[in-house]
């Protein structure tokens, strides 16, 4: 009976892993994390961020033979080894999350349990088994209900679901990331955002370049949205508590500014 049961958990688990639904939208501002990986060392998402690095976050399971297929292309691996850290470009990075409540380290190894083989054997990036409350806030963040569901972040904050691409088509998506600000070639030219402890003060050319703006936390959420957007507008922020925010700028509904602001 036991075994029955086990086979039928399996039996689930494949299945909804390779059913892609409830993943976050392009475009969405990608929450912030803390992650410890396997060898006890912590990452936090928004300070390679800061770095100018585009993240790659692999969300997979151990027991999972399409995540495993994934891995053993290399494709985030090499990618890892010719831009990571300690590279000549060290603009990118990568972390994988497994989202298995019921993976320990040995899976990860490949020793015992339900498991594909070594995940660890010749990876470098980081690989986090994150547990309770943890993988849960993270899982329901990223709407990661299926696996491998693979996300680029631009340093911006900004995700897109990349999918399982080759290495190329991996780094080629940071060519199209904005750095987190404005750069100086397009501030004075399309917009310019001026911050205070009760408003946003956004001036921009083009009448039609921003059509919502929108405040955003830490976590992702918008707290703020506005679509009566002209070349000059104030968004009242009075009301927000002090902290961190986001005054992210969106046209056709995709965000084309992000700029984060202290309150």
């Amino acid at each position: 009976m036991k075994n029955i049961s086990s086979l039928i958990k399996l039996f689930i688990l494949l299945f909804s892993s390779t059913i892609g639904f409830g993943q976050l939208s392009n475009g969405s501002i990608a929450p912030n994390f803390t992650v410890t990986d396997i060898n006890g060392g912590q990452h936090t998402l928004y300070d390679y961020l800061d770095q100018g690095k585009t993240v790659y976050i692999d969300f997979f399971a151990c027991h999972c033979p399409y995540c495993w297929a994934y891995h053993n292309t290399n494709a985030l691996q090499d990618l890892y080894d010719e831009h990571g850290p300690g590279t000549a470009s060290d603009d990118v990075f990568v972390i994988a999350i497994d989202l298995d409540v019921n993976n320990g380290t040995n899976e990860f190894y490949g020793i015992s349990g339900n498991t594909q083989g070594n995940w660890v054997s010749g990876t470098n990036f980081p690989q986090t088994n994150p547990e309770g409350t943890d993988l849960t806030t993270i899982r329901d963040n990223y709407q990661a209900f299926s696996y491998p569901l693979i996300y680029a972040i631009c340093p911006d904050r900004i995700i897109t679901n990349i999918g399982q691409k080759n290495k190329d088509e991996l780094y080629a998506h940071g060519a199209t990331c904005e750095p987190l600000g404005l750069s100086e070639n397009k501030a004075h030219a399309i917009v310019n955002l001026g911050f205070s402890e009760t408003d946003i003060h956004v001036l921009h050319v083009d009448e039609e370049a921003i059509q919502t703006i929108q405040v955003v936390d830490v976590f992702g959420r918008v707290l703020i949205s506005q679509s009566d957007v002209s070349t000059s507008t104030r968004i009242d922020v009075s009301a927000l508590p002090e902290g961190l925010y986001f005054a992210v700028l969106l046209r056709d509904t995709k965000a084309v500014f992000s700029q984060k602001f202290q309150k």
